[in-house]
């Protein structure tokens, strides 16, 4: 039995010029761009959460192209052109989401960025590198001494601190509410909670299936980055990050982005409480998934971490906790591709969807109406 109304059947599930499965930061920032380029097509995004259901609201709202760790692994395991190249999207990326919001909008904070190192053979591997990473930076991207040795201590005070004085911080609630309304002043429609479960294509139609209606549409467009598998033949590995909110402890954190191990761990205070994400690469097994849920290992990981590594002799509890699931796989750069005609994906941000979010909704809206 059809339960919807003529109205709700011809506004929100009929006729799309373009419907976007994934209501994150790409999917919402790749609607904006095509309102640009198509200014009276019709635009639904579809997203099966009644928040985005990735990573895109999960995320600790870090600005950041890559702390100095991970840029030096990048560079050893894909060379120095292939980091580059992913910095460069990262940077373009970053500045666009800033240029389409507004730092205010969004809680923007110029805060810097600090990477640590507990051992000193890994501090001396941080430091020996930091010259030839500057000058790549300045060489390309005109970032004067990016990164440098800091004075500051944290934790125990026995650990060493690499500074990136081009990181920020923002706030994750108001970036997802200022898309979501840009969207809406946009005339772009957003059906929440709405899954696609499959679709199929037709000469001059595309029907996706749903758990309540079919939809409608000419272009599909799948921005549903490590859950793009269950709908069209990419590859991609999903992975599960898991994130702590602790009580209020008394920390000598300085407001700022912290990254740890390449930036498999990183944290910020949250007032006198302590958010704290990651650990994933120790527990393989478990977290190559797309299942959002806490496991007691990847916990009790991440709280013995906060009383090791950053308070003294405190009891440490959590005060909330959440995952989110992220896309990744090699190389670096993510897929945006023709899966099928008039169908399209852009998935696989390996966990840098602030910062290459907006920019890989450009590049997708280009190569759609391209």
């Amino acid at each position: 039995m059809n339960t919807l109304s003529y109205w709700e059947q011809k506004t929100w599930y009929s006729d799309h010029d373009f419907c976007i499965v994934g209501g994150g930061i790409v999917g919402m920032t790749t609607a904006l761009h095509l309102r640009k380029k198509a200014p009276l097509a019709k635009i639904c995004i579809v997203e099966r959460g009644h928040l985005p259901t990735g990573g895109s609201t999960k995320n600790a709202g870090f600005m950041c192209f890559g702390s100095i760790g991970e840029l030096i692994a990048n560079t050893e395991q894909f060379g120095v052109e292939a980091t580059l190249s992913t910095v460069k999207l990262r940077l373009e990326g970053l500045n666009l989401l800033r240029t389409l919001t507004g730092d205010t909008e969004i809680g923007y904070q110029p805060c810097g960025g600090y990477e640590l190192a507990r051992e000193k053979s890994e501090a001396d591997h941080l430091i020996h590198h930091l010259p030839e990473l500057n000058t790549l930076l300045s060489d390309h991207f005109n970032l004067n001494e990016t990164f440098s040795l800091s004075s500051h201590s944290i934790g125990h005070g026995s650990e060493t601190l690499i500074y990136n004085q081009y990181e920020g911080s923002i706030d994750t609630g108001k970036l997802i509410t200022t898309l979501i309304r840009l969207c809406c002043q946009a005339e772009i429609l957003i059906l929440p909670s709405t899954e696609v479960t499959s679709y199929s294509t037709a000469s001059q139609s595309i029907t996706l299936q749903t758990q309540t209606h079919p939809i409608t549409c000419k272009t599909l467009l799948l921005c549903t980055n490590a859950f793009t598998p269950d709908l069209a033949d990419v590859q991609l590995i999903p992975q599960r990050n898991q994130v702590i909110l602790t009580t209020p402890v008394n920390h000598h954190l300085m407001e700022s982005c912290y990254h740890y191990h390449q930036g498999y761990v990183y944290f910020r205070p949250i007032g006198d409480q302590i958010l704290i994400g990651g650990g994933r690469h120790l527990f393989p097994d478990s977290e190559q998934t797309d299942k959002l849920a806490n496991t007691e290992e990847v916990t009790q990981w991440l709280i013995d971490w906060v009383r090791t590594s950053l308070v003294t002799n405190q009891p440490v509890d959590i005060a909330h906790q959440w995952s989110g699931i992220l896309g990744t796989g090699n190389p670096l750069q993510p897929l945006i591709q023709e899966v099928q005609p008039n169908v399209f994906v852009a998935a696989k941000m390996n966990g840098m969807g602030v910062a290459i979010g907006a920019k890989v909704g450009q590049l997708l809206s280009d190569l759609v109406t391209d």
